[in-house]
């Protein structure tokens, strides 16, 4: 089974709020793009979002989208019974 590949907008700590893209893999941590071997060169316009030529390749790339709020939500712990073997879902990750 395939790693969950996944993006969102976090905003960085300047003061103007502007939102940078962030890069998860599995149930890692969110990076900023700029610190993963997949980020790719931004676009030379001034004002551009950071990230997102990143983005533009990524996505095109089988990478899912999600949202801000949920990608920074804390996990949601629910358990399971699996084929008789007893699990715990964190967020949308099943582990066993």
């Amino acid at each position: 089974m395939a790693e969950l590949r996944q993006m969102t907008w976090i905003s960085s700590n300047r003061e103007d709020g502007a939102k940078i893209l962030h890069l998860r893999i599995g149930n890692n941590a969110w990076k900023p793009y700029s610190a993963t071997p997949h980020a790719v060169p931004d676009y030379k316009i001034s004002g551009g979002s950071k990230g997102w030529a990143t983005y533009q390749e990524l996505s095109k790339a089988g990478w899912t989208l999600v949202d801000s709020e949920t990608a920074l939500a804390p996990p949601v712990l629910t358990s399971a019974v699996v084929e008789g073997e007893e699990s715990i879902a964190i967020g949308q990750f099943l582990t066993f």
